[in-house]
């Protein structure tokens, strides 16, 4: 079974209050997920995700969210921002290097969300700036491409 759980707050909070006092959200994780490269290497991961509400709705969905979600985590990439009010907000990053991933100078963005639908799959796009990531974990620095992926305008 697949099983989703809460990762509480380091106050062992379930429900976490954004900035509007309102609204909450928790942050769930996919503990023992793991990916087998087309090499056969495995390697562990622990997807997580955000479930977001009015926290009047998260309180009373407390006890069903801390006894964990049968589904999974997923993911979805996308050549176009998902948030067209802050599309930096969900650029990804190559691991620790702080390098965006992109195809052909345009970022990927990527966000991940939590589905009941056991059979669900990511949604990935292969990134095609793999040398510049590459130069920036063999020099153990990271190039500075965010702020010129950032710099370039978003047209939707």
């Amino acid at each position: 079974m697949n099983l989703v759980t809460v990762r509480k707050s380091e106050d062992g909070l379930t429900i976490r209050t954004s900035k509007n006092p309102l609204y909450g959200f928790v942050v769930m994780e996919q503990q023992g997920a793991f990916t087998v490269s087309p090499s056969g290497w495995v390697d562990e991961k622990c997807p997580t995700c955000l479930i977001q509400g009015t926290m009047e709705i998260l309180k009373r969905m407390e006890d069903k969210l801390n006894a964990g979600l049968v589904g999974k985590i997923v993911h979805k990439e996308s050549l176009e921002p998902f948030n067209l009010k802050n599309p930096a907000q969900d650029i990804k990053y190559a691991g620790k290097t702080k390098i965006a991933c992109s195809v052909k100078g345009k970022p990927i963005y990527r966000v991940s969300t939590f589905t009941a639908d056991v059979n669900a799959v990511d949604e990935l796009i292969a990134h095609d700036n793999g040398k510049q990531i590459s130069e920036a974990n063999q020099n153990g620095k990271a190039v500075e491409s965010l702020q010129a992926l950032k710099a370039e305008p978003v047209t939707a």
